[in-house]
C-alpha cells in the first residue's frame, strides 16, 4: 500500500520549510523535514527507518517557503506491514538549524 503525505499551509502568510535532499541532489527532494512514526503496543511512537533522516542528519537542505493556502506533496511512502502510523513535519526554520516547530498528523491505520 502506498500513501501520499502532504503539508498544507492554512495561514495567510508564507511558512518557511526545509526540503531534505536524497544523496545531496537538488533534483531529488524528499519534501519537508519529516519523521514517519509507528504506534507501539505500549502506547509510544517509534520512528520508522525510511533510509534517510531529515530532522537529525547533516544532509543538504534547501529553504523554501510554502505560500499562503498552498498544499505540497511531502512524500510517497510504501507500507508492506499493517499498523498505526503518523507523520511529523518540521517547519518554521531556515538555514542549517533545527526546525522551530513540528506539526503532527492524525494517526492512521494500515490494514
Amino acid at each position: 500500500m502506498s500513501m501520499f503525505a502532504t503539508i498544507s499551509n492554512q495561514t495567510f502568510a508564507g511558512v518557511p520549510v526545509r526540503r531534505c535532499f536524497i544523496r545531496g541532489s537538488a533534483v531529488d527532494p524528499v519534501g519537508a523535514d519529516l519523521v514517519f512514526e509507528e504506534a507501539q503496543s505500549n502506547g509510544t511512537w517509534e520512528a520508522v527507518d525510511l533510509g534517510f533522516n531529515c530532522l537529525g542528519s547533516a544532509a543538504p537542505r534547501a529553504d523554501v517557503v510554502l505560500a499562503p493556502r498552498e498544499v505540497a506533496l511531502v512524500a510517497r511512502i510504501v507500507i508492506r506491514t499493517p499498523g498505526r502510523f503518523r507523520i511529523r513535519v518540521g517547519y518554521g526554520a531556515v538555514g542549517d538549524t533545527a526546525p522551530a516547530d513540528t506539526a503532527t498528523s492524525a494517526a492512521f491505520t494500515v490494514r
